[in-house]
C-alpha cells in the first residue's frame, strides 16, 4: 500500500467536475473533505479497475502474440505485467477492506467447497455454491 496514490492522486479530476463539487459541498470549514472523500474513493476504484483490466489485457496480448502469432515470449516482461496486475488487485482489495491474502484465502475456501475432490467437469456444471 506504500505505493498507493491515496494521498496524492495519480490522475486529475476534470476541473469542471472538481469545481462543481467544491461549489456545492460545504462552506470551506474543513468538513468539505469528509463529503468529497467518498466521491474521490469511488474515483480511485474506477481508475484502479480500469488499470487492472488494462494490465491484464497487456499480458493477454503478449500471450496472443506468442501462442497465436509465433512471437518470442519475453518472460521477464510478462512477469512484470503480472506484477502490475497484482498491484491493482492489492489496492482494490484494500479499498474494500481486505488484504490480498484475505482474498486468496476466501477463494481457496470457495474452491475447496466447490470441488472437494479437485476439479471435475461434472462438478463445474453442477456447482455446489450456486
Amino acid at each position: 500500500m506504500r505505493t498507493s496514490p491515496r494521498v496524492q492522486r495519480a490522475y486529475r479530476i476534470p476541473e469542471t467536475i472538481y469545481e462543481a463539487l467544491r461549489e456545492h459541498v460545504g462552506d470551506g470549514d474543513g468538513a468539505d473533505e469528509e463529503v468529497l472523500r467518498p466521491l474521490l474513493d469511488n474515483m480511485d476504484q474506477m481508475v484502479w479497475s480500469l488499470g487492472l483490466v488494462g494490465e491484464a489485457g497487456e499480458f493477454a496480448d503478449m500471450m496472443k502474440k506468442h501462442h497465436g502469432h509465433g512471437h518470442e515470449l519475453d518472460y521477464l516482461k510478462a512477469a512484470k505485467e503480472l506484477g502490475d496486475v497484482l498491484w491493482y488487485l492489492a489496492v482494490l482489495a484494500n479499498s474494500i477492506g481486505f488484504q490480498l491474502s484475505d482474498i486468496a484465502s476466501m477463494n481457496a475456501a470457495k474452491l475447496r467447497e466447490r470441488y472437494p475432490n479437485g476439479f471435475t467437469v461434472e462438478e463445474s456444471k453442477n456447482r455446489r455454491d450456486i
